[in-house]
Protein backbone atom coordinates (compact mmCIF):
# COMPACT_ATOMS: atom_id res chain seq x y z
CA UNK A 1 0.00 0.00 0.00
CA UNK A 2 1.39 3.38 -0.95
CA UNK A 3 1.64 6.25 1.47
CA UNK A 4 -0.36 9.33 0.48
CA UNK A 5 1.82 12.32 -0.33
CA UNK A 6 0.72 15.84 0.51
CA UNK A 7 0.90 17.80 -2.72
CA UNK A 8 0.63 21.56 -2.97
CA UNK A 9 -0.97 22.93 -6.11
CA UNK A 10 0.55 26.01 -7.70
CA UNK A 11 -2.43 28.34 -8.22
CA UNK A 12 -2.65 30.80 -11.11
CA UNK A 13 -5.92 32.73 -10.73
CA UNK A 14 -7.89 33.84 -13.76
CA UNK A 15 -7.31 37.55 -14.41
CA UNK A 16 -10.91 38.48 -15.34
CA UNK A 17 -12.94 36.52 -12.82
CA UNK A 18 -16.71 36.56 -12.77
CA UNK A 19 -18.13 38.81 -10.06
CA UNK A 20 -19.75 37.17 -7.01
CA UNK A 21 -23.12 38.61 -8.12
CA UNK A 22 -22.82 37.17 -11.65
CA UNK A 23 -21.68 33.80 -10.28
CA UNK A 24 -24.69 33.69 -7.92
CA UNK A 25 -27.03 34.47 -10.83
CA UNK A 26 -25.45 31.76 -13.01
CA UNK A 27 -25.73 29.18 -10.25
CA UNK A 28 -29.45 29.74 -9.61
CA UNK A 29 -30.16 27.57 -12.68
CA UNK A 30 -26.84 26.25 -14.02
CA UNK A 31 -28.13 23.44 -16.21
CA UNK A 32 -25.82 20.84 -17.69
CA UNK A 33 -23.06 22.13 -19.94
CA UNK A 34 -23.94 25.81 -19.60
CA UNK A 35 -21.94 27.04 -16.58
CA UNK A 36 -18.30 26.03 -16.17
CA UNK A 37 -15.58 26.48 -13.60
CA UNK A 38 -13.19 29.34 -14.24
CA UNK A 39 -10.27 27.10 -13.35
CA UNK A 40 -9.01 23.58 -14.01
CA UNK A 41 -6.55 21.24 -12.33
CA UNK A 42 -3.56 20.16 -14.42
CA UNK A 43 -1.10 17.53 -13.19
CA UNK A 44 1.75 16.10 -15.26
CA UNK A 45 2.54 12.37 -15.35
CA UNK A 46 5.96 11.07 -16.31
CA UNK A 47 7.01 7.41 -16.38
CA UNK A 48 9.38 6.82 -13.48
CA UNK A 49 8.43 10.05 -11.72
CA UNK A 50 4.68 9.56 -11.50
CA UNK A 51 2.28 12.47 -11.02
CA UNK A 52 3.99 15.80 -10.40
CA UNK A 53 3.80 19.56 -10.88
CA UNK A 54 0.16 20.03 -9.82
CA UNK A 55 -1.38 23.32 -10.92
CA UNK A 56 -4.69 25.13 -10.78
CA UNK A 57 -4.89 27.20 -13.97
CA UNK A 58 -7.48 29.40 -15.67
CA UNK A 59 -9.83 27.22 -17.72
CA UNK A 60 -8.61 26.80 -21.26
CA UNK A 61 -8.29 24.38 -24.17
CA UNK A 62 -6.77 20.95 -23.57
CA UNK A 63 -3.82 19.78 -25.63
CA UNK A 64 -4.45 16.26 -26.89
CA UNK A 65 -2.11 14.20 -29.01
CA UNK A 66 -3.85 12.87 -32.16
CA UNK A 67 -2.58 9.39 -31.23
CA UNK A 68 -4.31 9.49 -27.81
CA UNK A 69 -5.96 6.13 -27.19
CA UNK A 70 -9.26 7.79 -26.29
CA UNK A 71 -9.54 9.08 -29.86
CA UNK A 72 -8.38 5.83 -31.35
CA UNK A 73 -10.89 3.76 -29.36
CA UNK A 74 -13.75 6.08 -30.25
CA UNK A 75 -13.01 5.42 -33.92
CA UNK A 76 -12.28 1.71 -33.47
CA UNK A 77 -15.50 0.88 -31.69
CA UNK A 78 -17.50 1.40 -34.89
CA UNK A 79 -14.90 0.15 -37.33
CA UNK A 80 -16.70 -2.20 -39.65
CA UNK A 81 -20.12 -0.54 -39.31
CA UNK A 82 -20.78 0.06 -42.95
CA UNK A 83 -23.95 0.70 -44.90
CA UNK A 84 -24.52 -0.43 -48.46
CA UNK A 85 -27.24 0.56 -50.90
CA UNK A 86 -29.36 -2.39 -52.03
CA UNK A 87 -30.55 -2.58 -55.67
CA UNK A 88 -34.03 -1.53 -54.50
CA UNK A 89 -32.62 1.60 -52.77
CA UNK A 90 -32.75 0.32 -49.17
CA UNK A 91 -29.74 0.88 -46.91
CA UNK A 92 -28.24 -2.36 -45.58
CA UNK A 93 -25.93 -2.45 -42.52
CA UNK A 94 -22.95 -4.79 -42.39
CA UNK A 95 -22.81 -6.77 -39.11
CA UNK A 96 -24.76 -4.34 -36.89
CA UNK A 97 -25.11 -7.03 -34.20
CA UNK A 98 -21.32 -7.43 -33.91
CA UNK A 99 -20.80 -3.67 -33.76
CA UNK A 100 -23.54 -3.30 -31.15
CA UNK A 101 -21.92 -5.99 -28.98
CA UNK A 102 -18.56 -4.27 -29.28
CA UNK A 103 -20.13 -0.94 -28.27
CA UNK A 104 -21.95 -2.42 -25.28
CA UNK A 105 -19.08 -4.49 -23.92
CA UNK A 106 -15.95 -2.89 -25.35
CA UNK A 107 -12.58 -4.56 -25.42
CA UNK A 108 -12.15 -4.23 -21.65
CA UNK A 109 -15.30 -6.21 -20.88
CA UNK A 110 -17.32 -3.38 -19.33
CA UNK A 111 -17.17 -0.17 -21.30
CA UNK A 112 -20.66 1.29 -21.76
CA UNK A 113 -22.12 -1.96 -20.41
CA UNK A 114 -24.43 -0.66 -17.67
CA UNK A 115 -25.77 2.38 -19.55
CA UNK A 116 -26.06 0.48 -22.81
CA UNK A 117 -28.21 -2.16 -21.13
CA UNK A 118 -30.63 0.53 -19.87
CA UNK A 119 -31.08 2.16 -23.28
CA UNK A 120 -31.01 -0.92 -25.47
CA UNK A 121 -27.86 0.24 -27.25
CA UNK A 122 -25.79 -2.76 -28.10
CA UNK A 123 -28.46 -5.39 -27.52
CA UNK A 124 -28.62 -7.68 -30.49
CA UNK A 125 -31.85 -6.79 -32.24
CA UNK A 126 -32.33 -3.81 -29.88
CA UNK A 127 -34.32 -0.74 -30.90
CA UNK A 128 -31.28 1.04 -32.35
CA UNK A 129 -30.87 -1.63 -35.03
CA UNK A 130 -34.47 -2.49 -35.82
CA UNK A 131 -35.74 -1.55 -39.25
Amino acid sequence: MSTPTKTAFQITPKADRVSPEERAALLTNPGFGRVFSEHMAVVTYTEGKGWHTPQILPRGPLTLDPAASVLHYAQEIFEGMKAYRAPNGDALLFRPDANARRFRVGDNGHMFGKDAAKTGVGKQGGPLFRG
